[in-house]
């Protein structure tokens, strides 16, 4: 190949880069335009459907009231494996001693992204909840940050929640709240139903589900979390997979983090 092909090949080349780089937009960056309804590529459906479940109609299903007269109050361990064997494992406690576990329980936890790959984004999260016999509040601040977009993604919520009538090594509510979401200097906000999950299903392990949906003008914004634990004392350390979905505009991240409860 003689010398000026060569020149105008990487020519061309460069042209096309410098063009992508003009051109390119960011996943955070189109998320903005669907919530702003700028986008015509996506046909979202926003509608809303409320579910009541009353406690006359699914006792068995949430802590609402006992269903016999001898149901041993809900209480918690801050240590869910601590020699009471595999069937009684986790934080909840149905002993029935009022010495025996707390009438409340408060577990912190704080997450940071590992290596990232090429979809893959940068994260950070302090993560809250307080269990109160049987109700849980739970609040939430995360930061997500994609390499190429000019602004991260945060999110901020509150609910309150219900407990369900699990297992006695698993644990899990359905909760009601309030979640705001910061693309730059623009925030959304909107009501959001939140349920979660916990399984102790062998010591020293446990598994993790979070799912939550916020109502926005445009659709709905989605998140989910996949987590599983190792457990010492009242201390956890895991790893936990994150998918965000922004009206149809996908993020995920997988992150370490470390927890304590009291």
């Amino acid at each position: 190949m003689i010398p000026h092909t060569r020149k105008a090949l990487l020519m061309v080349l460069l042209l096309l880069l410098a063009a992508q780089s003009i051109t390119a937009q960011s996943r955070t960056e189109e998320a903005k335009k669907r919530l702003e309804g700028e986008s015509d590529d996506i046909g979202v459906s926003a509608l809303i459907t409320f579910l009541e479940i009353g406690a006359e109609f699914m006792p068995e299903f949430f802590y609402f009231r006992a269903i016999r007269p001898d149901e041993v109050p809900l209480r918690y361990n801050a240590i869910p494996y601590y020699g009471r064997g595999r069937y009684n494992a986790g934080i909840r406690n149905f002993s029935g001693l009022e010495d025996d576990g707390k009438a409340s329980l408060v577990q912190l936890r704080l997450n940071t992204s590992m290596p990232q790959g090429s979809l893959a984004m940068e994260q950070f999260s302090g993560e809250l909840k307080w269990h109160i016999r049987y109700w849980a509040v739970h609040s939430r601040y995360e930061q997500l940050r994609e390499a190429t977009a000019p602004y991260p993604i945060r999110q901020f919520n509150v609910a309150a929640g219900r407990k369900f009538r699990f297992l006695e090594n698993s644990d899990g509510a359905l909760y009601l709240g309030f979640r705001t979401l910061g693309l730059g200097a623009d925030h959304y906000t909107g009501p959001e139903l939140m349920t979660d999950f916990s399984w102790y299903f062998r010591e020293p392990f446990s598994a993790h589900y979070t799912y939550s949906s916020m109502a926005q003008t445009y659709g709905f914004i989605n998140n989910h979390e996949f987590g599983l634990q190792l457990h010492r004392q009242n201390m956890s350390f895991g790893l936990s997979y994150r998918w965000l979905d922004i009206l149809g505009v996908h993020f995920r991240t997988l992150s370490f983090g470390a927890g304590i409860n009291f």
